[in-house]
C-alpha cells in the first residue's frame, strides 16, 4: 500500500510537468537567432511575451508557445537579433543588410 502511494505520487509530480507552456504575443520563425549567450549560440525561432524573451530554440520548440493571439513571423531565414531596437532602424535607414 505504501508503495502504491509513492508511485501515485511520482506520476502525479511528473504530469504536472506535462503541461503547455505560456502563450506568445509573438513567434518568430525560421531564422537565424543569435543569442547572446556563454556560447553565443544561432538559434531557429524566438518567443516573446509583454516585450520579454520567453524562448530561444527549434522551429519546432517554439511551435509550444504559439496560441490563438500570437502573432507569427517568418524570417525566411534571416538574421534576427533580439532586443535590437534602435540600431536596427538607422541600419534599415541607411541600406545597411
Amino acid at each position: 500500500m505504501k508503495n502504491t502511494i509513492y508511485a501515485i505520487s511520482i506520476i502525479l509530480l511528473l504530469l504536472s510537468g506535462c503541461g503547455t507552456a505560456e502563450e506568445a504575443e509573438l513567434v518568430i520563425r525560421n531564422g537565424r537567432v543569435l543569442t547572446v549567450d556563454e556560447n553565443f549560440s544561432v538559434k531557429e525561432a524566438v518567443a516573446v511575451l509583454d516585450g520579454k524573451i520567453l524562448f530561444t530554440g527549434s522551429n519546432r520548440e517554439a511551435g509550444r508557445y504559439k496560441g490563438t493571439g500570437t502573432e507569427l513571423i517568418d524570417t525566411g531565414g534571416f538574421l534576427v537579433l533580439p532586443g535590437v531596437r534602435y540600431s536596427v532602424k538607422m541600419m534599415v535607414n541607411h541600406r545597411v543588410y
